[in-house]
């Protein structure tokens, strides 16, 4: 199984879907600050768990 985020983005009514994996860094056109890899993201889940 493959690490990986999935961020869809609103565009003219239907969404746009964009992957991220491993290493990656997350670019989110609405949250410009977010700075982090998918690694980052996926490590702090595990840790509330």
């Amino acid at each position: 199984m493959q690490e990986k985020v999935i961020i869809l983005s609103l565009s003219e009514g239907f969404y746009d879907e964009t992957i991220f994996t491993s290493s990656n860094m997350v670019k989110s056109p609405t949250f410009l600050e977010f700075n982090y890899t998918v690694f980052q993201i996926l490590q702090e889940n595990y840790k509330t768990l």
